[in-house]
Protein backbone atom coordinates (compact mmCIF):
# COMPACT_ATOMS: atom_id res chain seq x y z
CA UNK A 1 0.00 0.00 0.00
CA UNK A 2 1.23 3.46 -1.00
CA UNK A 3 1.38 6.51 1.00
CA UNK A 4 -1.67 8.17 -1.15
CA UNK A 5 -3.60 5.05 -0.87
CA UNK A 6 -2.89 5.26 3.32
CA UNK A 7 -3.79 9.37 2.87
CA UNK A 8 -7.43 8.27 1.36
CA UNK A 9 -7.99 5.58 3.49
CA UNK A 10 -7.58 7.94 6.59
CA UNK A 11 -9.33 10.98 4.92
CA UNK A 12 -12.37 8.03 4.11
CA UNK A 13 -12.71 6.43 7.62
CA UNK A 14 -12.34 10.17 9.27
CA UNK A 15 -15.17 11.51 7.70
CA UNK A 16 -17.34 8.65 8.05
CA UNK A 17 -16.61 9.27 11.80
CA UNK A 18 -16.68 13.45 12.05
CA UNK A 19 -20.02 13.25 10.03
CA UNK A 20 -21.85 11.15 12.61
CA UNK A 21 -23.55 13.44 15.29
CA UNK A 22 -22.32 13.49 18.28
CA UNK A 23 -21.00 15.01 21.69
CA UNK A 24 -18.05 17.38 19.03
CA UNK A 25 -20.51 18.45 16.36
CA UNK A 26 -22.97 19.58 19.23
CA UNK A 27 -20.64 21.34 20.88
CA UNK A 28 -18.86 22.71 17.79
CA UNK A 29 -22.31 23.93 16.67
CA UNK A 30 -23.25 25.30 20.12
CA UNK A 31 -20.04 27.24 20.39
CA UNK A 32 -20.33 28.88 16.07
CA UNK A 33 -23.60 30.05 17.38
CA UNK A 34 -22.73 32.38 20.27
CA UNK A 35 -19.28 33.37 18.85
CA UNK A 36 -17.31 33.27 15.14
CA UNK A 37 -17.49 30.73 12.72
CA UNK A 38 -13.44 30.23 13.06
CA UNK A 39 -13.74 28.76 16.06
CA UNK A 40 -14.45 25.32 14.46
CA UNK A 41 -10.49 24.89 13.67
CA UNK A 42 -9.42 26.23 17.37
CA UNK A 43 -12.13 23.18 18.41
CA UNK A 44 -10.77 20.48 15.64
CA UNK A 45 -7.01 21.18 16.74
CA UNK A 46 -7.79 20.20 20.42
CA UNK A 47 -9.49 17.01 18.98
CA UNK A 48 -6.75 16.51 16.58
CA UNK A 49 -4.17 16.85 19.61
CA UNK A 50 -5.57 14.33 21.81
CA UNK A 51 -5.83 11.88 18.31
CA UNK A 52 -2.17 12.80 17.98
CA UNK A 53 -1.27 11.79 22.09
CA UNK A 54 -3.60 8.38 21.24
CA UNK A 55 -1.13 7.29 18.04
CA UNK A 56 1.66 8.08 19.66
CA UNK A 57 0.76 6.36 22.78
CA UNK A 58 -0.18 3.34 19.87
CA UNK A 59 2.92 3.29 18.49
CA UNK A 60 4.55 3.62 21.73
CA UNK A 61 3.13 0.59 22.93
CA UNK A 62 2.82 -1.30 20.17
CA UNK A 63 5.94 -0.42 18.11
CA UNK A 64 8.32 -3.90 18.72
CA UNK A 65 5.21 -5.80 18.48
CA UNK A 66 3.33 -4.75 15.09
CA UNK A 67 5.70 -6.10 12.99
CA UNK A 68 4.90 -9.57 14.30
CA UNK A 69 3.01 -11.34 11.92
CA UNK A 70 0.44 -12.51 14.27
CA UNK A 71 -0.29 -9.65 15.94
CA UNK A 72 -0.53 -7.88 12.11
CA UNK A 73 -3.19 -10.50 11.18
CA UNK A 74 -4.92 -10.38 14.88
CA UNK A 75 -5.36 -6.24 14.50
CA UNK A 76 -6.31 -6.79 11.23
CA UNK A 77 -9.24 -8.82 11.82
CA UNK A 78 -9.90 -6.88 15.20
CA UNK A 79 -10.27 -3.20 13.32
CA UNK A 80 -11.94 -4.97 10.19
CA UNK A 81 -14.36 -6.60 12.05
CA UNK A 82 -15.41 -3.22 14.11
CA UNK A 83 -14.92 -1.45 10.54
CA UNK A 84 -18.11 -3.97 9.29
CA UNK A 85 -19.87 -3.58 12.51
CA UNK A 86 -19.73 0.53 12.00
CA UNK A 87 -20.90 0.56 8.59
CA UNK A 88 -23.88 -1.53 9.44
CA UNK A 89 -24.25 0.58 12.85
CA UNK A 90 -24.07 3.47 10.51
CA UNK A 91 -26.80 2.59 7.28
CA UNK A 92 -29.31 0.66 10.04
CA UNK A 93 -29.30 3.21 12.31
CA UNK A 94 -29.01 6.61 9.57
CA UNK A 95 -32.72 6.30 8.71
CA UNK A 96 -33.70 6.70 12.48
CA UNK A 97 -31.32 10.32 12.71
CA UNK A 98 -33.05 13.68 12.48
CA UNK A 99 -30.85 16.43 10.93
CA UNK A 100 -31.89 19.26 13.47
CA UNK A 101 -31.71 23.24 12.90
CA UNK A 102 -28.63 24.17 14.29
CA UNK A 103 -30.40 26.12 17.19
CA UNK A 104 -31.42 23.09 18.81
CA UNK A 105 -27.82 22.98 20.13
CA UNK A 106 -27.66 26.17 21.56
CA UNK A 107 -28.59 25.61 25.19
CA UNK A 108 -25.62 22.83 25.33
CA UNK A 109 -22.56 25.83 25.50
CA UNK A 110 -19.96 25.49 27.71
CA UNK A 111 -18.81 28.64 28.34
CA UNK A 112 -16.70 27.49 31.16
CA UNK A 113 -14.01 25.67 28.10
CA UNK A 114 -11.65 27.43 25.88
CA UNK A 115 -12.29 26.24 22.46
CA UNK A 116 -9.05 24.34 22.64
CA UNK A 117 -9.86 22.16 25.48
CA UNK A 118 -13.10 22.09 24.90
CA UNK A 119 -12.66 19.82 21.64
CA UNK A 120 -10.19 17.76 23.80
CA UNK A 121 -12.60 17.27 26.48
CA UNK A 122 -15.46 16.50 24.17
CA UNK A 123 -13.29 13.59 22.39
CA UNK A 124 -10.93 12.33 24.94
CA UNK A 125 -14.28 11.76 27.35
CA UNK A 126 -16.39 10.41 23.98
CA UNK A 127 -17.18 6.68 25.14
CA UNK A 128 -16.34 5.33 21.35
CA UNK A 129 -13.02 7.38 21.20
CA UNK A 130 -10.71 5.16 22.96
CA UNK A 131 -12.95 1.69 21.60
CA UNK A 132 -12.05 2.85 17.63
CA UNK A 133 -8.55 3.41 18.24
CA UNK A 134 -7.46 0.21 19.97
CA UNK A 135 -9.47 -1.41 17.59
CA UNK A 136 -9.63 0.11 14.01
CA UNK A 137 -6.78 2.76 14.84
CA UNK A 138 -4.58 0.02 15.66
CA UNK A 139 -5.07 -1.93 12.80
CA UNK A 140 -4.51 1.11 10.11
CA UNK A 141 -1.31 1.75 12.08
CA UNK A 142 -0.35 -1.35 11.80
CA UNK A 143 -0.67 -1.37 8.28
CA UNK A 144 0.77 1.87 7.90
CA UNK A 145 3.58 1.32 9.81
CA UNK A 146 4.72 -1.43 7.05
CA UNK A 147 5.31 1.56 4.58
CA UNK A 148 7.07 3.49 7.02
CA UNK A 149 7.02 6.11 9.64
CA UNK A 150 6.21 7.99 6.47
CA UNK A 151 3.13 6.12 5.78
CA UNK A 152 1.69 6.70 9.76
CA UNK A 153 2.19 10.25 8.74
CA UNK A 154 0.18 9.95 5.48
CA UNK A 155 -2.43 7.95 7.19
CA UNK A 156 -2.41 10.83 10.35
CA UNK A 157 -2.54 13.68 7.44
CA UNK A 158 -5.58 11.84 5.61
CA UNK A 159 -7.63 11.48 8.77
CA UNK A 160 -7.09 14.79 9.75
CA UNK A 161 -7.54 16.45 6.42
CA UNK A 162 -11.13 14.99 6.72
CA UNK A 163 -11.65 16.57 10.21
CA UNK A 164 -10.63 19.85 9.08
CA UNK A 165 -12.93 19.23 5.84
CA UNK A 166 -16.23 18.53 7.36
CA UNK A 167 -15.55 21.08 10.41
CA UNK A 168 -14.92 23.75 7.52
CA UNK A 169 -17.90 23.08 6.16
CA UNK A 170 -20.25 23.05 9.26
CA UNK A 171 -18.65 26.27 10.64
CA UNK A 172 -19.42 27.90 7.07
CA UNK A 173 -23.03 26.87 7.30
CA UNK A 174 -23.59 27.56 10.76
CA UNK A 175 -21.88 31.36 10.55
CA UNK A 176 -24.14 32.12 8.06
CA UNK A 177 -27.47 30.73 9.88
CA UNK A 178 -27.86 28.44 7.40
CA UNK A 179 -27.69 25.05 8.77
CA UNK A 180 -30.89 23.36 7.68
CA UNK A 181 -29.23 20.31 6.23
CA UNK A 182 -31.12 18.49 3.09
CA UNK A 183 -31.83 15.26 5.35
CA UNK A 184 -32.35 12.97 2.33
CA UNK A 185 -28.64 13.78 0.87
CA UNK A 186 -26.90 14.05 4.22
CA UNK A 187 -28.47 9.73 4.83
CA UNK A 188 -27.49 8.96 1.29
CA UNK A 189 -23.73 10.28 1.91
CA UNK A 190 -23.63 8.31 5.79
CA UNK A 191 -24.93 4.95 3.67
CA UNK A 192 -22.27 5.55 0.86
CA UNK A 193 -20.21 5.53 3.75
CA UNK A 194 -21.37 2.90 5.44
CA UNK A 195 -20.94 0.62 2.77
CA UNK A 196 -17.27 1.83 1.97
CA UNK A 197 -16.54 1.05 5.61
CA UNK A 198 -18.13 -2.18 5.57
CA UNK A 199 -15.90 -3.16 2.07
CA UNK A 200 -12.97 -1.74 4.35
CA UNK A 201 -13.45 -4.13 6.73
CA UNK A 202 -14.01 -7.06 5.00
CA UNK A 203 -10.88 -6.09 2.59
CA UNK A 204 -8.48 -6.13 6.47
CA UNK A 205 -10.06 -9.61 6.98
CA UNK A 206 -9.35 -11.11 4.00
CA UNK A 207 -6.26 -9.45 2.70
CA UNK A 208 -3.88 -10.30 6.45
Amino acid sequence: MDYFSLGVMGFVVGLSGAMLPGPLLAYTISRILKGRARDALLIVSGHIFIEAVMITLLLLGLKQAIGSKVVHNLLSVLGGGVLVLIGLHIILKTPQLKVENAKSYRHKSTKELSLILGGVFFTAFNPTFPTWWVSVGASLLSRSLRVGAIGVVSLALGHWLADFSWYSLVSFAVGRGRLQLDEKKYKLVLKILGIILIGLGIGFIFQL
